[in-house]
């Protein structure tokens, strides 16, 4: 049963290409197969919020998303997040109160949460499931969510209707992952909210800082080249320039080597995202600066890190010859939102100008 007031299916911003959930999975790290699956299980009996009817209801807003249309509240004081990606970010930044969220430590190597939030707004937040456990259905409804909002690549049919069964619930489509622009996503997510003020302060404070970063770096470095190395419990995951965060990289005045240039997009997220590497195929990694950071499975995550860093062919890469192969955290290179992207910054700013700030 969907929620009255959703219309569950492919909407504009899902037609063409999307996210394979499977790839994903498949290239995320095992610890996110539990978010899509293990919190797909029944919620018998829970309704939190419930979506009103068709037609000019009082006090809604009808919402287009990556899995349809909803009708959500206007103004809603209770919205749980199960995606710490790219919307939990977006919609603090738009004033939007967010009681509940995933852990996303599984996937980040760092803590519950990510880095980027403030401890006030960290401690109104409750975890309701995580990245291995999945989400817990009982702890969503308990929290009686006004709306909530989601990743669509994380949802299957069964988990969306039981999470519309709690409240309204929309869902982001993810399309920094696919190279597309994380500020079309952003300014989407608190347009639903009718916040859009405060994702443009957000977005131009970026864009002025990138700006001016991007000419210290031409300055001083010309148009160096860099890689973007991430590390999981299994895998060495080359990302193309399509990928999160290379239009950070790119407006930077970075340029990525060859083989990780991707100027179409990244038509296929379960392929062409990433290389995956064997330690054999390091020297592939290569570039005048190399940022690697560990994601998904943490302590397999760091034996792995161990096991390249020790490697032969890792001592003989230029960069580390260098002195130009930085460890960064992995929630700012791997989630797809304006502090993330600010995170970003601050690492090449640190690495690349020597902590000069602009």
């Amino acid at each position: 049963m969907k929620a009255e007031g959703s219309s569950h299916g492919v909407g504009a911003f899902g037609r063409g290409r999307r996210l394979s959930r499977r790839g994903f999975l498949k290239l995320g790290g095992s610890g996110l197969a539990g978010a899509a699956l293990l919190g797909s299980g029944t919620l018998a009996g829970c309704g939190g919020g419930t979506p009103q009817g068709e037609g000019g209801s009082a006090g809604t807003r009808r919402v287009e998303h990556a899995l349809g249309e909803t009708r959500i509240p206007s103004d809603p004081r209770r919205v749980v997040a199960l995606d710490s990606f790219i919307a939990l970010p977006a919609l603090l930044d738009a004033g939007v109160p967010v009681v509940g969220a995933l852990s996303v430590s599984a996937i980040s190597g760092g803590g519950a949460l990510p880095s980027y939030l403030t401890q006030e707004e960290a401690d109104g937040i409750e975890i309701v499931g995580g990245a291995e456990s999945g989400p817990n259905l009982e702890a969503i409804a308990a929290l009686e969510p006004d709306v909530v909002v989601a990743w669509s690549v994380l949802l299957d049919d069964r988990l969306y209707e039981d999470l519309n069964r709690i409240a309204p619930t929309v869902a982001t489509e993810g399309v920094a992952y696919l190279g597309g622009d994380w500020r079309d996503e952003a300014r989407r997510i608190s347009s639903w909210f009718g916040a859009e003020e405060g994702a443009e302060a957000r977005i131009s404070a970026y864009e002025e800082r990138v700006g001016e970063l991007g000419r210290r770096v031409e300055e001083r470095l010309g148009t160096p080249s860099v890689s973007a190395l991430r590390i999981t419990e299994d895998q060495l995951l080359l990302y193309y320039s399509c990928f999160w965060p290379g239009s950070v990289l790119a407006e930077a005045g970075l340029r990525r080597p060859q083989n990780q240039q991707r100027d179409d997009g990244c038509p296929s997220f379960q392929e062409q995202h990433a290389d995956v590497l064997s330690l054999e195929r390091l020297p592939e990694a290569d570039a005048d600066a190399l940022f690697y950071y560990v994601g998904g499975g943490r302590d397999g995550a760091e034996a792995l890190k161990d096991r390249m860093t020790e490697n032969p062919l890792w001592r003989s890469l230029d960069a580390v010859h260098n002195g130009r192969a930085f460890a960064v955290g992995g929630d700012a290179w791997l989630f797809a939102n304006a502090r993330a992207a600010e995170l970003v910054l601050d690492d090449l700013e640190k690495h690349l100008l020597g902590g000069d700030t602009v």
